[in-house]
């Protein structure tokens, strides 16, 4: 998988529900936490800012479905 990333979240359940509904288009979707929380405490398990991947093919329509989800939920 040639991965992209999609957007950044607030955190891992938030990321979870995102990879779930583009899951159920037919997109590949996988999630990390990224290096932002890592400044405060090191070693720590923090649930916080999470980025959400895709395949790089899937980018596009993604992005798509992520805006439509934003203008449903306004």
């Amino acid at each position: 998988m040639d991965e992209a990333s999609l957007t950044v979240v607030a955190s891992g359940l938030d990321a979870e529900m995102l990879c779930g509904r583009l899951r159920l288009e037919g997109i590949r979707c996988f999630y990390r936490t990224t290096n932002v929380a890592a400044s405060g405490l090191s070693g720590a398990l923090l649930d916080g800012p999470t980025e959400v991947i895709v395949d790089a093919a899937d980018l596009e329509r993604a992005r798509e479905l992520l805006d439509a989800g934003d203008a449903r939920s306004s």
